[in-house]
């Protein structure tokens, strides 16, 4: 039997910016029985060669690597196919742990006996390389991770989705369960994860402490976009997951957890009408971005959702650089 308590899945494409730092937060740990398998997902740059110098320096670093990009539900999957630890953890190629994350998640899923532990996240800005905010509003006390609660919190237009909690995941269960990533999708595949694993029974929960740092695509205070996101956001990709739940767990759900998926997929349809509406102004073409409006009139909730974000963020970190240069 495997002595390693956290085997840590860390898909890579085109990393190798940030897959150095990455890696950097693992051997920072507090707990050190823990695997990184990085599966480099045919990168074009340096990033397998970097990885296979870090597997050099440290024998818990292993490395996969694939012929062609199959995108992060197939590389995660090949990764969790070598895994060897009692807790399964996912850490993408250009964010970091805070180094307590592992030893406290364990800890509190060993104590509580949990399939699923997940916790708060910090906002990290590329463009000024430093934290700018938690992910979500201050979580006090711990909270039970349930279906009804995730998909309410998973709507687009929260202050931050659920779906894009990093949870450790017990072993154990996904295998006596038998989940695994949904390879066909490429966009909402975490939270797809989570809802299965929550309709299979799974006890979660989130704990307070912030301790994993998500670089997102686009510095929220320095509009920077990151060199290493190459999503494409589809929202109508993110609908097909909910459907696909819809279809596949529909006579376990309550009609509470039935109302919630609903509401998921208007918010989802709703946000893509607003990022189809925003592209469209910013190439111009204005009658498409009118008819888009017309069929899709919530899509105004989320022009107050980024309205307030500017307020609430962006605002005063400009208001602060204006005192400064003025001064």
């Amino acid at each position: 039997m495997s002595d390693v308590i956290v085997s840590v899945l860390i898909p890579a494409y085109n990393a190798e910016s940030t897959l150095e730092r990455t890696v950097a937060s693992l051997f920072a740990q507090t707990l050190h029985s823990w695997e990184a398998v990085i599966v480099d997902d045919a990168s074009h740059d340096r990033t397998l060669q970097i990885a296979l110098e870090l597997a050099a320096k440290d024998c818990r670093v292993k490395v996969l690597h694939t012929r062609e990009n199959r995108r992060q539900s197939a590389a995660r999957n090949m990764g969790l196919k070598v895994a060897t630890g009692a807790w399964i953890a996912i850490l993408d190629a250009d964010d970091a742990f805070l180094p307590r994350r592992l030893e406290l998640l364990v800890a509190a899923g060993e104590d509580n006996n949990l399939d699923m532990v997940a916790d708060n996240q910090i906002f990290f800005d590329v463009g000024l390389q430093q934290a700018s905010r938690l992910t979500a509003d201050p979580i006090t006390p711990t909270l039970v991770w349930n279906l009804e609660t995730h998909l309410n919190k998973e709507r687009l237009g929260r202050s931050f989705k659920w779906g894009l909690l990093k949870p450790i995941i017990r072993h154990s269960f996904l295998k006596e369960v038998g989940l695994c990533y949904r390879e066909q999708f490429h966009m909402g595949e975490d939270s797809l994860l989570y809802m299965e694993s929550l309709a299979c029974g799974a006890k979660a929960t989130v704990i307070p402490d912030c301790m994993y740092l998500y670089t997102t695509s686009r510095g929220e205070l320095s509009g920077q976009v990151s060199s290493f996101s190459t999503s494409t956001y589809r929202f109508d990709e993110h609908i097909s997951t909910y459907d696909y739940f819809g279809k596949k767990y529909h006579k376990l759900l309550s009609s509470a957890e039935l109302k919630q998926l609903e509401m998921c997929k208007k918010a989802a349809k709703s946000y893509n009408a607003y990022m189809g509406i925003r592209r469209c102004i910013r190439d111009r073409k204005i009658g498409e971005a009118i008819a888009l409006s017309l069929a899709e009139p919530t899509f105004l909730n989320f022009v107050g959702v980024a309205m307030l974000k500017f307020v609430k963020y962006k605002l005063p970190y400009k208001l602060r650089l204006y005192r400064g240069k003025s001064h």
